[in-house]
């Protein structure tokens, strides 16, 4: 680190400009030295699986936010007081007759 530092300086005193990059490097590179003109990258060559062992595919479990219960979320619906079911069924036979109103409306 000091030479790298004391080339430095001579960059700085006018000295050839490439010469100095050139030597910089040099020393940086046979000190595993992080310079101006040099940086390290970590390559890691642990294999993570098997080469000739198939790619997997699953659905990945995904945590709930904070305070939030897994069987008041996905558990089943509340039994409530009101007729659910029947309030659907008058709906969709509402629409349906709306539908059919509609329909006799667009060809008068």
């Amino acid at each position: 680190r000091e030479k790298i530092a004391a080339l430095m300086d001579q960059r700085t005193r006018g000295n050839e400009a490439e010469q100095i990059k050139q030597a910089i490097t040099g020393v940086a590179l046979a000190h595993h030295l992080v310079s101006k003109y040099t940086s390290l990258v970590a390559v890691d060559v642990t294999p993570a699986r098997v080469r000739d062992e198939l790619l997997k595919k699953k659905a990945m479990p995904v945590n709930l936010p904070e305070g939030w219960e897994y069987e008041k979320v996905f558990g089943p619906l509340p039994a409530t007081a009101t007729p659910a079911a029947w309030n659907m069924l008058i709906g969709l036979f509402l629409f349906m007759i709306g539908m059919f109103v509609f329909q006799g409306r667009r060809y008068v």
